[in-house]
């Protein structure tokens, strides 16, 4: 009879433990922080973290210098190369042919942008909060 009962009580907290693993495969971690531009907040914008390697790639909106992604959309733990964009004047594509003749200028420099070359860890514990500071305009 004892036997019995160790047995059960062995399952059910078996049963418990594995319950209690990550509900995401993924392990998909927050991340958020702050992006400057000569000093000053960036008023708004885009960052996107894209992995070095394969896997899954995150982006969030920048608003008064602050940006956050959620854990439910996070980035799994990995190396991510990061780009931020903020167009300024004109429109990013014309609506219509003739619509706008000025198109959107980035003021962000390519290292920061198209030709990346800042790098971040995200991390399986702890926080991950990224701050960039950025210390010129796009020329």
């Amino acid at each position: 009879m004892m036997a019995r009962v160790c047995c059960g009580f062995l399952l059910v907290l078996s049963v418990v433990v594995a319950g209690c693993g990550e509900s995401d495969p993924l392990g998909r971690r927050p991340v958020s922080g702050e992006v400057t531009l000569e000093g000053q907040p960036l008023a708004q914008g885009t960052i996107s973290f894209e992995p070095s390697e394969k896997g899954t790639s995150a982006g969030a909106t920048i608003a008064d210098g602050r940006y956050s992604i959620s854990t439910e959309v996070g980035l799994p733990p990995g190396k991510y190369v990061v780009r931020i964009s903020s167009p300024t004047g004109g429109v990013a594509t014309p609506e219509a042919p003739g619509e706008s003749d000025q198109l959107a200028t980035e003021q962000i420099p390519e290292d920061f942008n198209s030709k990346s070359i800042v790098k971040v860890d995200v991390l399986k514990e702890g926080q991950n909060t990224f701050n960039f500071f950025i210390p010129n305009k796009a020329k």
